[in-house]
């Protein structure tokens, strides 16, 4: 598995929406404040979300808190990692979850119950928005709108 391209909007200290392709080999230079470590943030953030722990304080992600963010990260699978997605993945699977504004309750604890009550058993880290030659995850959170998780096998 490999990560082709970041897309960050609406957190932290990415207001707009903000694409950063990856290759090969990446080096992520900038001066201070420009973002290196809030990229770096995103990615943990997603790890821990679809392994299934805590994440608490996940409305000081935003930047604009009244607005729902956006981390959505772009994969590359091979031909094994595609075959094992579609045999986890029959069929879509949608998971709305709608917070109470200032409700402390994680969309990682949502999630986490949802992995649990899947069958056959998923591996978290694997599960894609859609298998085809390069797939896109994306999860959108906020603390005071709606959230959703969109996994579609084609």
């Amino acid at each position: 598995m490999k990560i082709k391209k970041v897309a960050l909007e609406n957190f932290l200290s990415y207001g707009e929406k903000g694409e950063i392709e990856v290759g090969d080999l990446s080096l992520i230079v900038g001066p201070n404040g420009a973002g290196k470590t809030n990229l770096v943030r995103a990615l943990t953030l997603l790890s821990k979300i679809l392994a299934g722990q805590t994440v608490p304080d996940i409305q000081y992600y935003a930047h604009s808190p009244k607005e729902p963010f956006t981390v959505e990260v772009e994969l590359e699978l091979s031909d094994e990692e595609k075959k094992a997605v579609r045999e986890w993945l029959a069929l879509s699977l949608i998971w709305d979850y709608a917070t109470v504004p200032h409700d402390l309750k994680s969309f990682s604890e949502f999630l986490a119950k949802h992995w649990e009550n899947c069958a056959p058993p998923f591996s978290p880290t694997t599960h894609p928005a859609s298998v085809v030659e390069s797939v896109s995850l994306t999860l959108k959170f906020s603390t005071v709108s709606s959230m959703r998780l969109l996994l579609k096998a084609t």
